[in-house]
């Protein structure tokens, strides 16, 4: 029988290793019981997508480009793109997804700094179809995407040069990453289903870790937070069929649906 040790390594950290996999765990002590609402905040353009970067500057991926707003919510910065789908960030540099151009039938990843204000904007990645077909996320040396019509998920370094690509047995759906360890999250919206997976760099592989079914149904935009915590926008499942945000543990476990509104 295996067995499990636990050591505490920081205030709020415990880190334990199991027989079984010889491998380190991050645990937050303890996983949030409760989030609240805090202010709606109504921006300029429609919304597609939303990220925060680590020195808590909120970027806003919309229909007619991408907004930056301070810790405040005072708008920081903002450029004209066309339909603005992902939006990743890292070392206060923006990763997004947009169309070429308004009539165009391709999109593209391109990379931008915040501290330049948004005035650089450098392609990295063209990518065929409509540019709602992919999710993105980026880790530390990594971007990954998901493009839900082939089943996959492809890695690059953060120069846009490809890497390796993943089939998956599922149509995914949002992909995050985590920020502790070298490890993805896949939403899995037809079967009420959220992955996590490890990222080996150096052998280009992507071992899945566990697989989490809620009480959730389309789960369909996931976020974790510094303590590798993860958070699943989907649908109540228990009967009232709103809109809820369900907490996961490191290992996996649904602790609870956190939120709901209509």
């Amino acid at each position: 029988m295996s067995s499990t040790h636990f050591n505490l390594v920081k205030k709020n950290i415990v880190l334990y290793f199991t027989d079984d996999t010889n491998l380190p765990l991050l645990l937050a002590n303890p996983v949030p019981k409760s989030i609240k609402l805090l202010r709606d905040y109504v921006c300029e353009s429609t919304v597609n997508c939303t990220v925060f970067t680590s020195r808590g500057d909120l970027i806003v991926g919309c229909h007619e480009g991408i907004y930056v707003y301070d810790t405040i919510f005072d708008l920081n910065c903002c450029t004209t793109l066309p339909n603005v789908t992902a939006v990743a960030t890292i070392n206060n540099k923006i990763y997004y997804i947009k169309t070429k151009g308004m009539d165009a039938e391709d999109s593209t990843v391109t990379l931008c700094d915040t501290d330049m204000f948004l005035a650089q904007h450098n392609v990295l990645v063209v990518l065929p179809g409509e540019a709602e077909r992919y999710s993105l996320a980026v880790g530390k040396k990594y971007i990954c995407m998901t493009d839900k019509p082939v089943n996959t998920v492809s890695f690059y370094n953060l120069k846009g040069v490809g890497l390796w690509t993943v089939f998956l047995h599922y149509i995914p759906g949002a992909i995050c990453t985590s920020p502790i360890e070298q490890a993805v999250f896949i939403s899995d919206p037809d079967n009420n289903k959220v992955h996590k997976y490890s990222v080996k760099l150096e052998t280009q592989k992507m071992d899945e870790v566990w697989q989490c079914t809620g009480d959730w149904t389309l789960p369909t935009q996931l976020c974790a937070d510094l303590s590798g915590v993860l958070y699943v926008k989907g649908v109540d499942d228990r009967g009232s069929h709103h809109k809820a945000i369900s907490i996961v543990s490191m290992e996996g476990m649904l602790r609870f649906l956190a939120y709901t509104h209509k």
